[in-house]
């Protein structure tokens, strides 16, 4: 069992800034994902290469300090997708999304992902506190 404090969150704000940037500075544009994904593997073929977009998922369930880390890491991408391509993710990913859903032979009713779940599905987020002795 992982324990989360609040500390944890915060190292997980600085590691997703180092790690966002050092990835930037590689050239290498990410996206970090968490929820239940329709053809997930679908939308990150297309999204590779259609942009050179990575999409790295977490799952459903996250803790605080996975959130906190998606969403930092993701704000300094976010800067980068649209500096390179004039359009956040989501502008990006929604052909890819509609593509995917022409598809499917039994659409089923879901919208397009968004930023809280980029995959499109439910989360959760796990809060576990330590118990001080």
């Amino acid at each position: 069992m992982r324990i989360v404090t609040s500390d944890g969150v915060e190292k997980a704000h600085m590691q997703a800034l180092a790690d966002g940037r050092k990835d930037l500075a590689a050239g290498k544009l990410v996206h970090i994902g968490y929820g239940l994904a329709v053809e997930r593997k679908r939308m990150e073929e297309l999204m590779r290469a259609r942009y050179g977009i990575e999409m790295r998922e977490k799952g459903c369930v996250v803790f605080p300090s996975e959130e906190a880390y998606a969403h930092v890491y993701n704000a300094l991408m976010e800067e980068a997708f649209s500096k390179k391509f004039g359009h956040s993710f989501e502008e990006l990913l929604e052909p890819v999304w509609n593509e995917i859903m022409k598809t499917l032979p039994n659409k089923p009713p879901l919208r397009m992902p968004v930023s809280g779940t980029p995959t499109g599905g439910t989360s959760q987020v796990l809060s576990v506190r330590q118990k001080s002795s």
